[in-house]
């Protein structure tokens, strides 16, 4: 689920199905903070897949994005700027590979370019600087495994990997180092800045990657410095993500 930072009216998640593991889930839109939803899966073209991510624009509130996994050609990322009446196909030339998060970037220099978009792949970073028609690998620096989850602190952005902890970028993903300390081989499932720290959940132990539910179910949390050291380890073995957020909130 997300929640538009410049309308908090305006909200989007996608859930449900025949099944927790669905590949046809429901992605559904409120305009009133939640109190009531409306279904738009139908208005979404493309072959239904499972959907890794949702998200809204960082300045336009009637802007949203889905990101779908799987194998299916040029079926990875579509975007509405209409509250999920009409979608646009913005894949471009992805490769093929099943897509796990998306990141608008609000703070490219070139003013407020939020056509700079990046893209979270089983083998790295994709970059898009015309919102979506291409994509070029953005992975210097990364090892070519599973990039989950994708955020920034105003200073850098951050990716978090598969069995590698987190990497991150000082030049918009030109290159990446190493920002691990205290991470060890964790699997980073999703990153957030608060107040100038990083919070992180993780995983540990288990090889096979079905869905978010399987995973955040053995997720820990790491309160993360504003460049990636880790202070301390403030959760664990809780059965929801949500528990830890309230404990490192405090």
């Amino acid at each position: 689920m997300a929640q538009s930072k410049i309308n908090p009216n305006n909200m989007i998640l996608a859930g449900g199905g025949s099944s927790p593991l669905s590949n046809n889930p429901e992605v559904k839109v409120s305009t009133d903070t939640g109190k009531t939803w409306i279904d738009v899966s139908a208005n979404i073209p493309g072959e239904p897949r499972w959907i890794t991510k949702v998200l809204t624009h960082p300045t336009e509130s009637n802007t949203m994005y889905i990101v779908r996994s799987g194998l299916s050609e040029n079926n990875k990322i579509y975007k509405t700027t209409d509250l999920g009446n009409t979608w646009t196909n913005i894949s471009g030339d992805l490769p093929n590979l099943p897509c796990w998060d998306l990141f608008v970037d609000p703070l490219y220099t070139q003013p407020n370019n939020t056509n700079h978009l990046y893209a979270g792949m089983d083998v790295g970073v994709y970059r898009s600087t015309d919102g979506g028609d291409s994509w070029q690998a953005a992975s210097n620096g990364l090892p070519a495994k599973y990039v989950y989850c994708l955020a920034t602190d105003d200073a850098y952005l951050y990716a978090g990997t598969y069995q590698d902890g987190i990497y991150r970028s000082g030049d918009h993903g030109d290159s990446w180092t190493p920002a691990n300390s205290g991470l060890g081989g964790l699997d980073i499932m999703s990153i957030a800045s608060f107040e100038g720290r990083l919070y992180a959940t993780g995983r540990e132990g288990e090889d096979d990657v079905l869905a978010h539910e399987r995973i955040l179910a053995k997720a820990r949390v790491a309160a993360v410095g504003l460049h990636g050291q880790v202070d301390a380890a403030v959760g664990e073995g809780v059965d929801r993500v949500g528990a830890h957020d309230a404990q490192a909130a405090q």
